[in-house]
């Protein structure tokens, strides 16, 4: 995934709700949160940091895209 600085990404944050399954328990109706990309790693090109638009108790997050579901959503043109 090519994400840079500026990248407006989402990502989704937690489930509404759950579906189980005698095997597995898998979330349903994702809630999504935006940002903006601030820094993507050197050592561990995967892991950025973020500015969240919409969260309620912190700004900056720490996202790993090989562990989180993120999305591009436009990406930062200005060099």
């Amino acid at each position: 995934m090519g994400i840079k600085n500026g990248d407006l990404i989402k990502w989704i944050s937690h489930h509404n709700s759950f579906e189980a399954s005698p095997d597995t328990v898998v979330g349903i109706d994702p809630v999504y949160r935006f940002g903006i990309v601030l820094e993507v790693s050197n050592v561990k090109t995967s892991a950025i940091v973020a500015h969240c638009f919409d969260c309620k108790n912190s700004r900056l997050v720490i996202l790993d895209t090989d562990y989180d579901y993120v999305e591009l959503v436009s990406e930062n043109n200005n060099g």
